[in-house]
């Protein structure tokens, strides 16, 4: 276990007694978006920022995210989800989330 000294715990899920503690394994609030993700791995992302959502409504990163994983997915969520007003210093991420098309 590791604690960054602001605001993460990192926890190795190889560890037995850590296995079942809930963490994200696509979505990291200082990462990428999901646009190397397979599509079967899309709801579980969403799964995870929605989770995240709840401890952070309203995160810019987490907006954009969702944004993009709606977007891949092709759910028609994506055109309300997308619908955001961002800082100017997310405003590349949000452009490149725009740019996804659905997957096959």
């Amino acid at each position: 276990m590791y604690w960054d000294d602001v605001s993460e715990v990192f926890v190795r899920s190889d560890v037995p007694r850590f296995a079942l503690l809930p963490g994200y394994k696509y979505f990291h609030p200082w990462g990428h978006i999901f646009e190397n993700l397979p599509r079967s791995a899309l709801p579980a992302a969403l799964a995870e920022i929605e989770r995240f959502e709840t401890t952070a409504p309203r995160d810019a990163f987490a907006l954009i995210a969702r944004c993009a994983t709606l977007r891949l997915m092709g759910s028609p969520e994506a055109a309300t989800a997308c619908r955001l007003s961002v800082p100017p210093e997310s405003a590349a991420l949000y452009s490149r989330a725009m740019s996804y098309q659905a997957m096959p």
